[in-house]
């Protein structure tokens, strides 16, 4: 895929948008008095624990511990970062998003039935799998995206089927 395809003057003005706005950001501290309490009300799609599921029940004897274990290693991803991210409109769109954050390599979540994206990952900056959920559910991208100062990196981070579903997507009419 052609760089020169990752200009912003390639892509259409309207496909321009802040993330502020397009997500509400809340720390860990705003949701509860404490992380025990956090991670006991967290709960999680099922088409999520059934792709981590899918991932670890081979390492397991017992379908029910394999189970509860792709569980423990969701609630694990989400102690990585304090910040977790509300997208808007969510609930008209609910199954779409879970879909496409799983899709993009976040983790969707609902803590007392608010449904939340979290990175996932600690270490590196993570920020081209919200960009790459934004532009799948939204066709916007912010105008300060690392897809257009580091293509590579971004590609990196969401691998190389979402890349090319967020290049067509922005570079469509």
């Amino acid at each position: 895929m052609s760089l020169q395809v990752l200009e912003k003057d390639k892509i259409p003005a309207h496909k321009f948008q802040d993330s502020i706005g397009f997500y509400s950001t809340v720390h860990i501290s705003i949701l509860c008095d404490d992380d025990d309490e956090f991670f006991a009300k967290t709960e999680f799609p099922e088409e999520l624990i059934q792709k981590e599921f899918e991932e670890i029940k081979d390492e397991y004897e017992d379908e029910d511990e394999a189970w509860e274990n792709a569980v423990n290693n969701l609630r694990e991803s989400l102690g990585y970062w304090i910040y977790y991210f509300i997208p808007r409109g969510w609930e008209e769109r609910e199954e779409q998003y879970i879909k496409t954050a799983i899709e993009v390599g976040l983790i969707p979540f609902y803590f007392r039935s608010t449904l939340m994206l979290a990175l996932g990952g600690a270490g590196m900056d993570l920020s081209p799998k919200l960009d790459a959920f934004q532009v799948l559910v939204a066709g916007t991208i912010p105008p300060d995206s690392i897809l257009f100062r580091d293509p590579k990196y971004f590609k990196y981070v969401v691998g190389e089927e979402v890349f090319k579903k967020v290049i067509d997507r922005l570079t469509s009419s």
